[in-house]
């Protein structure tokens, strides 16, 4: 657990308590009841900036997901999916229009077909030909290939994220 005082702000102190025991896609406020005001604009803004995205299970019901609890999306015969930690629903959008919206996210196109949420990649493995294995927090594993090398670098690279495989890719 690290605990940081990042300041007072009109007698309210801000204080950071990072735990790794918290799901990659939790964030807890905690709160005194008199700021309920202050932590529910918080909480607005917050989200607003994570954003969310409607879909559809196999029902065709309408669920809105927020893109902290989305781990890929996936193209399948031209449909897309969208994969949580336990679910798997169908999004009614094109692919491109899915990066155009997701572009500034959080999210990394790593195949052709496939684009990974960062937050939920762990590690990864260099395998041979330059492409990558991203292992995910829910053990899941997704390949990149060659033309989406450069990219997984500097995600990779931006994270500091452990490595199992060192291979040069010539």
């Amino acid at each position: 657990m690290l605990i940081t005082n990042i300041g007072e702000m009109k007698g309210m102190r801000i204080i950071l308590n990072q735990q790794k025991d918290l799901n990659r896609g939790e964030i807890i406020l905690s709160f005194h009841p008199k700021n309920k005001e202050i932590i529910m604009f918080i909480k607005k803004l917050i989200e607003s900036r994570i954003g969310e995205i409607e879909v559809k299970d196999e029902y065709n019901n309408h669920f809105l997901i927020p893109l902290l609890n989305i781990y890929y999306f996936e193209v399948v015969e031209q449909k897309v999916f969208v994969y949580t930690k336990d679910e798997v629903y169908r999004l009614h959008m094109t692919f491109h229009e899915l990066k155009d919206f997701i572009s500034d996210k959080g999210f990394l196109q790593v195949n052709v077909r496939t684009i990974v949420n960062e937050r939920h990649v762990i590690k990864y493995e260099m395998l041979r030909g330059c492409h990558r294995k991203l292992i995910l927090d829910n053990n899941e594993q997704i390949i990149s290939n060659r033309q989406f090398k450069e990219k997984v670098d500097e995600m990779i690279k931006k994270r500091r994220m452990t490595m199992e495989d060192k291979e040069e890719c010539l």
